[in-house]
Order: structure tokens, then sequence, then C-alpha cells
């Protein structure tokens, strides 16, 4: 079951990142800001109901769609949110807007293999609003990526939601 669940978080991630395809057209003022094709964030479940079997084959799914799966070419950048309760906080940024480029993949993997659980609560919805706020805010949001995606993992992948909007060009 573990496997599967980690294969099933592998395939879900290439999935969403080679549905998306098409390229921006740039304006004239874009062309100094290194552009994602794709903004992508992922929500995790950090909260109690998240067992730490689960847990780390969740970050560790993310973490190889990261080395194996998203292109090292600049067209994705990714952010990783993770949602639950510590000391009141609902929901954090594990992984700023990075674009994932050779030179960064394997340091992004690092960073989300750390990942500390935060555990308490399932604030769901402070998870997807923070995403979508690091998306909005990302320097890279003035020249827009073709789709902005917001995944949330959690522990049962028919309840993982997916929220994609394709911006006008």
């Amino acid at each position: 079951m573990d496997k599967t669940f980690q294969a099933s978080l592998v395939f879900l991630l290439g999935l969403l990142v080679f549905s998306f395809a098409s390229a921006a057209a740039l304006s004239p003022s874009c062309l100094a800001i290194p552009v994602a094709r794709i903004q992508l964030c992922m929500v995790i479940d950090g909260s109690g109901s998240i067992i730490g079997t689960e847990w780390n084959l969740t970050l560790q799914a993310v973490a190889r769609g990261v080395t194996d799966t998203i292109p090292h070419d600049g067209s994705i950048e990714l952010t990783v949110i993770q949602f639950g309760y510590l000391q009141g906080v609902y929901a954090r940024t594990e992984v700023a807007p990075v674009i994932i480029e050779n030179a960064s993949h394997s340091a992004v993997a690092q960073q989300i293999l750390s990942i500390g659980k935060m555990g308490g609560s399932t604030p769901t919805a402070f998870g997807v609003y923070l995403g979508w706020q690091e998306l909005r805010n990302s320097p890279r949001s003035a020249c827009p990526a073709d789709r902005l995606s917001i995944w949330r993992l959690t522990a049962s992948l028919q309840t993982t939601l997916g929220i994609t909007t394709q911006r006008a060009i």
C-alpha cells in the first residue's frame, strides 16, 4: 500500500506537469524576468491525522517528482505549502516560489525532504489560500504563466483537490 500510495502521488504530479504544454506569450516588459510556463503549488496535509509513514511517503513522492518528473528547464515554478496547526500557525510556506532548473532541483528536493510535520488540526482552506497568495505574489506573476495550479495532497487520493486556472493570453 505504501509504495502504491507513493507511486500514485508521483504519477499524479507527472500527469499534472505534462498536461500543460502550451507556451506563454511574453510582453516586452516581461522579457527581463524568468517566466515559468506553469506556476505549480503543492499544498501538503501536515495535520495530526497524517501518520508518520504517510507523511514520509508524501515528502518522498513530491521530492521525487521534482528530481524525476518535473522538467529542469525553467518552465515550472514550484511552491510547497503545508497546513496543520502549530503554535498559532495554520499553514506555512515550506518552499517559496522557485524556478526548477538543473542548478536548483536537487536543493529543492532536499528542502522538501527536510520539512517537519506541523500536526494539529486540518485547516485545509488556510493551506489553499496561502498557496494562492504565494502564486499571486511571486515575482513571476507579473508575467503570467500559461497555467496556475494548486494541488492538495492528503491521506486519501480520493480527496485530492486540483484547481487549475488557464490565464488569458
